[in-house]
């Protein structure tokens, strides 16, 4: 089983690094296939489609930013009590910047579910930014 911490860092400087590249596939291979998404559209999303287009959208030169404020253990998904099936909700501070418009930051909560590869996928992505 992976650290907690660990798990969550991973999926952090992947969807870090992949928002920074402005690679969707990447990105999309972090998010569980029917993901809840909250942030900055008008309603929340769900599912590739929706927040592939999203990602589609971001302005040039986006990067974002997120360092880990506490993780809570949601279970054990598998059910055999040895804790490898366990989902993560995790709640980070986030800076999103862009060049021409300046830097945001905020609060960014995860889902985390693993999968049966020994990967985690984000199943619930909520961004609330400050002010």
């Amino acid at each position: 089983m992976r650290d907690d911490e660990g798990r969550v860092r991973t999926i952090l400087d992947r969807w870090s690094q992949s928002i920074a590249r402005r690679d969707i596939d990447s990105l999309l291979t972090l998010f569980a296939p029917d993901a809840l998404f909250v942030a900055t559209a008008p309603t929340p999303l769900r599912g590739a489609v929706a927040i592939a287009a999203y990602y589609r959208a971001a302005p040039n030169g986006l990067t974002a930013t997120a360092e880990v404020v506490d993780i809570a253990r949601d279970g054990d998904g598998d059910g055999d009590g040895d804790g490898d099936g366990v989902g993560l909700v995790a709640v980070a501070k986030v800076c999103f910047e862009v060049p021409e418009l300046g830097r945001r930051t905020g609060t960014l909560t995860l889902a985390l579910r693993p999968t049966g590869t020994g990967q985690d996928r984000i199943t619930l992505y909520h961004a609330a930014l400050d002010g």
